[in-house]
């Protein structure tokens, strides 16, 4: 039964599932400072934050859909915010802050399928966020006069939509449930609670009880547990495989059941490419005002910075996954993208139009190694390259201005991740990553962070970047 996993078709199956998350933020620090020469330094810095959000989301898949539905709604409210740090009494430097942010979030893929391997692939995408803030900065004497008001008021509204569709050929499906039914079967057979050898036809039947009780919504999860262990218990008997139900029995189903990882695994392939549109808007409004007690100076600015750009081509994808064995796993994605873009820029009155064409290339190799359901290793190698060449023709001090741009980047790198299971309270993680790019242009921007708008001439990067995360977690209770 060691390949058999990879002919599984998950059934119809439909899950849905609606989170709301809740929290809140309050922190105050204060510092002190003194020296021998009477010099001191105080700050105290108070920061509150509350978060409310949620999120839904619907998968569904039959021989004629692979389907998932996604949407989040989040507000983020900084009510009151101050820093206040007084130096060798010159003066006290008050900053007071306030803002509120609102975002929803929406997307779906669907591959409709006409027969077992011809689809349409169709993506739409969309997301609106609201940022509304109020920045506040006084200068005061030691006497509690002012000496500098400043306030900062901005309104930013950003919304982005997509979408890709294409035709595409092939099938992936998931068999994490397969695997689950496989080391069900063999930790019985270890403990000898086997009667039989099963049928692939029997490992079928168990693998899609999982899918369907896996997917099965309970608002009390006692109650899912007993309904879930109830119908393998009443599927093994039927089907001859076991008659002496004992605690061996059980912890052994409890066991796979209650603690496993169980991590992503699938088998097929899938060909898909087509067009591929987006547009932004984005556009932020600013009041700034300010006065100088001492000079008997105020200021007042408004300004507005609106952006919309099109971008518009054309995608291929390409994956092949397949377990080798009940324990191995191999993955290859290849992927192309091309898009060009064209946008315009208005702050206050110039004007920048600019047009960039970008094209990516992407391959990757992973093999996993999954010796039970509660440990895994992952590792695999990814390459690929991108090429920008971009134009801008803007304005400026009353003189219109072209430029050119290019970029390009060839890069290679190695994954590695793993997840080792010692007990229920004690888990480790891993997770390391080596890349290594290859980077030229004309613009010295584009390579490192930028310090001037002005170019450097032609200029070649090597960068290495390695990430390492290791994470040991214990539970208490």
């Amino acid at each position: 039964v060691s390949t058999l996993n990879s002919h599984y078709k998950l059934p119809y199956t439909k899950y849905e599932s609606l989170t709301l998350n809740f929290g809140g933020y309050n922190g105050n620090q204060i510092e002190n400072w003194k020296d021998s020469s009477d010099y001191f330094f105080n700050k105290s810095k108070f920061s509150s934050q509350v978060n409310l959000g949620g999120s839904y989301n619907l998968q569904v898949n039959s021989p004629r859909q692979q389907s998932s539905y996604y949407v989040s709604t989040s507000v983020a409210l900084y009510p009151f915010n101050k820093n206040t740090s007084n130096e060798n009494d010159d003066f006290k430097e008050i900053e007071k802050r306030n803002q509120l942010a609102y975002g929803i979030t929406g997307y779906t893929n669907n591959r409709i399928y006409f027969n077992e391997a011809v689809f349409i692939e169709l993506s739409p995408s969309i997301s609106l966020s609201l940022n509304n803030s109020m920045h506040k900065y006084i200068q005061e004497y030691p006497s509690g006069e002012k000496q500098y008001e400043s306030l900062n008021k901005g309104n930013t509204i950003n919304l982005s939509s997509s979408i890709d569709v294409g035709p595409g050929y092939g099938r992936i499906e998931p068999v994490n449930d397969a695997q689950m039914a496989l080391f069900i079967l063999k930790d019985l057979k270890k403990e000898n609670r086997l009667e039989k050898e099963p049928t692939h036809q029997e490992i079928y039947l168990l693998a899609e009880l999982i899918s369907k009780k896996n997917r099965q919504r309970f608002f009390d999860s006692r109650h899912k547990l007993i309904s879930e262990v109830k119908a393998i218990d009443s599927l093994l008997v039927s089907m001859g495989l076991i008659n002496q139900t004992d605690a061996t029995y059980f912890t052994t189903i409890y066991d796979n059941w209650l603690y496993s990882n169980n991590p992503s695994r699938n088998a097929g392939y899938r060909i898909s490419f087509g067009p591929s549109v987006k547009h932004q808007l984005f556009t932020t409004a600013t009041h700034w005002e300010s006065e100088d007690y001492q000079l008997n100076i105020t200021d007042e600015v408004e300004s507005t910075y609106n952006q919309s750009q099109l971008l518009y081509g054309a995608w291929a994808y390409a994956t092949y996954e397949k377990p080798i064995n009940h324990k191995w796993q191999q993955t290859l994605t290849a992927s192309t993208r091309y898009l060009r873009s064209v946008s315009n820029l208005t702050y206050d009155d110039p004007e920048i139009e600019k047009g960039q064409d970008n094209l990516e290339v992407n391959l990757k190799a992973l093999w996993g190694y999954y010796p039970n359901t509660r440990t895994y290793f992952d590792f695999g190698v990814n390459g690929g390259w991108e090429k920008i060449d971009s134009d801008r023709n803007f304005i400026l001090v009353g003189s219109n201005i072209n430029d050119k741009v290019e970029f390009e980047r060839v890069f290679i790198g190695a994954v590695l991740n793993g997840y080792y299971y010692f007990s229920p309270q004690l888990r480790l993680s891993l997770d390391t990553s080596v890349n290594y790019n290859i980077e030229s242009s004309d613009d010295f921007n584009l390579i490192y962070p930028p310090s001037t708008g002005f170019a450097f001439g032609y200029v070649n990067a090597n960068k290495l970047s390695i990430n390492f995360s290791f994470g040991l977690s214990y539970a208490l209770f």
